[in-house]
């Protein structure tokens, strides 16, 4: 009988595991994965990500999932927050007027020009690869409701931590 009471308990540490990893899992991080080449250099194809679910800042700079409705979810860098005034030209990245330096590695686009204002509730993004990246130059502003997490950290490749 005794053997029995404790392989209960036991299964019932397991089981209240398991619920917590589940809420986790459902209500405060993500796991997603990069589909195409839009963040090289800093994600590849088939990069697995931590993301976080429940966003209440962002901030320039941060990688964030998107999805609109009926659409796939894509992975960008946040550029220009509402009130912005976003300026790309030759190859380089204004925002309000000044030249934005970025401390991670893009492919540029040297021949890209752009100009627009960041209307309230959206935000301005730009996959790394300016190249190969539908982002807010082509597709428009992208609704802050339509973010679905902060990227934490990539889980896979180990090699590329």
């Amino acid at each position: 009988m005794e053997v029995l009471v404790q392989i209960i308990k036991e299964e019932k540490k397991i089981i209240i595991a398991m619920i917590i990893l589940l809420f986790i899992l459902t209500q405060i991080i993500g796991l997603s994965i990069v589909h195409g080449e839009s963040m090289e250099p800093t994600l590849s194809d088939r990069n697995f990500l931590i993301y976080q679910r429940s966003v209440k800042e962002i901030n320039y700079d941060d990688i964030v999932l998107v999805q609109r409705p009926g659409s796939h979810v894509i992975v960008k860098r946040v550029i220009g927050l509402p009130g912005d005034h976003v300026l790309l030209r030759d190859g380089m990245v204004f925002v309000n007027g000044e030249k934005q330096e970025e401390s991670y590695e893009t492919i540029e686009n040297e021949e890209d020009q752009y100009e627009k204002t960041v209307k309230d509730g959206t935000l301005f993004i730009l996959g790394d690869n300016r190249m190969d990246s539908l982002d807010s130059r082509s597709a428009g502003l992208y609704d802050i409701e339509h973010i679905k997490g902060k990227i934490i950290m990539r889980l896979l490749p180990f090699t590329m931590f």
